[in-house]
């Protein structure tokens, strides 16, 4: 099942004669014929419709390559793939109950790694002070804006270790 956008349509066209122009290339279900509200009473190709067909994909590109760009009743037409109608959409989501899939945040980094305690789910932490250490997450503090940061310890060329935040991660959390 498609949807066209056939645009460019003359003043007086009727659904007959869209039907008889389109039902070699499949079944079709419903047409939609619109005019756009303009204050030139007298303008042409003010006139659209919508076309739902039961098409084949091979059918599909031969109706483009035939009606797209060529002239009919002395308007050229153009011809899109439309979106589905509003209407049955929200018909469809009402009768399964308006299911939303839970939206998975995967990382974003090769580096960056899922804090190893599981009972910390979020990574903004309001209220907590920057520099705090996170309990149950090894190396892990509050940044500025309460956003929980890795520590990245580097040797340094003395043996002593030196730390800092990785801020690439960022814009990232």
């Amino acid at each position: 099942m498609k949807r066209l956008f056939v645009g460019g349509l003359f003043p007086g066209v009727t659904e007959d004669d869209i039907i008889e122009r389109f039902k070699r290339f499949g079944e079709i279900t419903g047409v939609e014929i619109k005019k756009k509200k303009t204050t030139d009473t007298a303008s042409l190709g003010n006139t659209f419709a919508y076309i739902d067909l039961n098409i084949t994909d091979e059918n599909l590109s031969k109706c483009f390559s035939l009606y797209n760009k060529t002239k009919w009743k002395g308007l050229s037409l153009r011809i899109q793939l439309a979106k589905e109608d509003f209407l049955k959409r929200l018909i469809k989501e009402r009768e399964n109950g308006f299911a939303v899939k839970p939206k998975i945040k995967k990382p974003k980094g090769k580096h960056q790694e899922p804090l190893k305690n599981p009972k910390i789910q979020d990574f903004v932490m309001q209220g907590a002070v920057p520099g705090t250490l996170i309990e149950g997450g090894k190396d892990w503090v509050v940044g500025k804006y309460g956003r929980v940061l890795p520590i990245v310890h580097i040797p340094s060329k003395h043996g002593k270790k030196v730390s800092f935040l990785k801020v690439k991660l960022l814009s990232s959390l």
